[in-house]
Formats: C-alpha cells, sequence, structure tokens
C-alpha cells in the first residue's frame, strides 16, 4: 500500500513540473524566410502574434491574432478568440511541435473557415532580453478607455461593448489588438519599468512614440494612465483592463 501510495506521489508530482516546464513558454520571432517579420508572444496560458511584410522603405502590417492554446505531447492547437480579420472565430488549428534548444518548429495545418486549408511549417528562434519584475505580466481585456483635453473636455470614451482591446505583456514584451468597426489596428514592443512607470517602446506599427504610462495593478484589474503631448496641448488618457483567464478568454471575442 506505501509503495502505491508513494508511486501515486511521483506521478502527480511529475505532471506538476511538467507543467512548469513548458518550453513554449516566451517571445519568438520568426525564422524561416526572408520576407515577413513576425512576433509570437506565448505565455502559460495564452498566445499572440503580429506579423507584418518587410519593405524596403517601411514594413506592411499583415495580421495579428492571440487566444488560449492546448498541448499534448507534441501537438499544440491554438484557438483564435480574437484577430484583425473576419470569421476569425471559425479557423481550425492542428499543429505539432518541437523545441529544440533556442528553436520552436511549429508543422500542421490551418483550416479556414470556408474549409480551406493552409500548410503551415514555420521556425522560431526564441528573443532573449532581461526580465522583467512586472505585476502586470499576463493577458488583458480593457474595459473602458476616455482621453481628456488640456482643458478638461472629453476626447473619448467607450467600452468593451464597442471596442475590442486585446493586451498580453510578458517579463520582456507587450503586445497588443485593437477592434472596433472602423479600425484595425496591431501594436506591440518591448519596454521599460520603474516602480509604477512604464516606457512604451512601439517597435511592432514603430510610428508611434514611446509612451510613458503611470500603472497600477489591483486584483484582476490593471488601470493605465498617460499623459500624451499634443500641438493642441496635454491630453490625458485613462485605460482600464480586466485579465483574462481561460475560462474568460471566448467570452473576449462575442463581446
Amino acid at each position: 500500500m506505501r509503495s502505491k501510495f508513494l508511486t501515486a506521489i511521483l506521478f502527480f508530482c511529475s505532471l506538476h513540473l511538467s507543467a512548469q516546464q513548458n518550453t513554449l513558454v516566451g517571445t519568438w520571432q520568426y525564422k524561416s524566410g526572408d520576407t515577413l517579420h513576425s512576433i509570437k508572444i506565448i505565455t502559460p496560458t495564452h498566445w499572440m502574434l503580429f506579423s507584418e511584410r518587410i519593405q524596403e522603405n517601411k514594413n506592411e502590417f499583415i495580421r495579428s491574432a492571440g487566444g488560449t492554446y492546448s498541448i499534448n505531447r507534441n501537438k499544440y492547437v491554438e484557438n483564435i478568440h480574437v484577430a484583425t480579420w473576419k470569421d476569425y472565430g471559425k479557423e481550425k488549428t492542428n499543429y505539432t511541435y518541437k523545441v529544440t534548444g533556442d528553436t520552436f518548429h511549429q508543422k500542421g495545418t490551418l483550416v479556414l473557415g470556408e474549409g480551406t486549408k493552409v500548410n503551415i511549417d514555420e521556425k522560431w528562434q526564441r528573443m532573449k532580453l532581461p526580465l522583467k519584475n512586472n505585476p502586470a505580466i499576463g493577458t488583458w481585456n480593457q474595459l473602458s478607455s476616455k482621453g481628456v483635453d488640456a482643458n478638461g473636455k472629453l476626447l473619448w470614451s467607450h467600452t468593451k461593448a464597442t471596442h475590442i482591446r486585446y493586451m498580453t505583456i510578458t517579463p520582456t514584451h507587450w503586445m497588443r489588438i485593437n477592434l472596433d468597426s472602423n479600425k484595425v489596428e496591431a501594436l506591440g514592443g518591448t519596454y521599460r519599468i520603474q516602480g509604477n512607470k512604464v516606457n512604451l517602446n512601439f517597435e511592432l506599427q514603430p510610428s508611434h512614440p514611446p509612451s510613458d504610462i503611470t500603472q497600477r495593478v489591483e486584483g484582476n484589474k490593471l488601470y493605465w494612465s498617460l499623459i500624451l503631448h499634443t500641438n493642441n496641448g496635454d491630453w490625458m488618457i485613462e485605460d482600464v483592463f480586466e485579465k483574462v483567464t481561460p475560462r474568460t478568454a471566448k467570452r473576449v471575442s462575442t463581446q
């Protein structure tokens, strides 16, 4: 009986260790060609992708997407919960994966909403940067955003009912998809943090200037406030986010 008890303990300990040793977790740069610039972020619960076509003068944005995922041995399935193209909720993925050193090999099929199969065979290289201790690490869905000009006049105010802003923050990078009826935007890059001050570098879609943000995390809420310097004076922007879990992720895509 004691032997069976010890065997059970060792078995569950091995499951716990294997969950901790998810070699996919990290930030990856696409290495399968010289015409695409793609960054993929994988956290213990979510993934997010940004892709652009390399051009001589300015790279051309192609797509961005994110969601949850599951792994089973060498099987890797991405669940698409938000994306910058229409009908993204109908896609199905079926991949195998292998991590060798700093290389992540992803291979399989992406089945589009109309049933068309796209063969995927990609190699990604892990990006190595100093890790940051940031209480905002995780995946977030924006609840509300508002902007006020220098005279206190409300410039805009919206909620998740009309806008999707889906963001992932890791110890090295941040990435966000903005969706509303008239505009699709994807942003991302590295950041610096000191105390409650965060400086975002816009390395994906680099036309945006760096932003200095005051950050506060309370429970499952993330509060960002920043001052945007414009030709018409300083604007104050306040954003409120809610942490996304695998349980609530699907709800984000249907809001």
